[in-house]
């Protein structure tokens, strides 16, 4: 099994005659990427009426949550069905949802790198 990392493939072939071709001046090269990218998520703690300033529960309407990705990748935010894509700056984003009625929502990150590994954050 291969590892995560950079690999070069080099074709060669023989003639009738014994001669040998030679294809490493132009090899084929590609990065095998199987590592999921890295992603955090939170409501952000001045919005958090809850007991605690970590346990996520508000009485607020309108939110903003926040979170970390890793290098090169994406995220974009689930609220229950609802799709938003915050602006990534650095590896952080934040993005504030439309009012939002009384209810439990769900919440998730997703973030996709390059090479379209995922991870999911709930």
């Amino acid at each position: 099994m291969l590892s995560d990392r950079s690999y070069q493939l080099v074709i060669r072939a023989k003639d009738r005659f014994g001669n040998w071709t030679n294809t490493s001046s132009n090899p084929f090269s590609w990065t095998l990427d199987t590592t999921a990218p890295t992603a955090s998520l939170d409501l952000v703690d001045s919005l958090d009426t809850g007991r605690s300033a970590t346990d996520n529960l508000t009485r607020k309407r309108a939110l903003q949550f926040q979170g970390t990705v890793g290098a090169g990748a994406h995220v974009q935010l689930w609220l229950n069905n609802l799709q938003l894509n915050p602006t990534i700056t650095n590896g952080t984003w934040q993005i504030t949802t439309p009012t939002l009625t009384s209810d439990t929502y769900q919440v998730k990150a997703v973030a996709t790198d390059v090479a379209g590994n995922t991870q999911e954050v709930v």
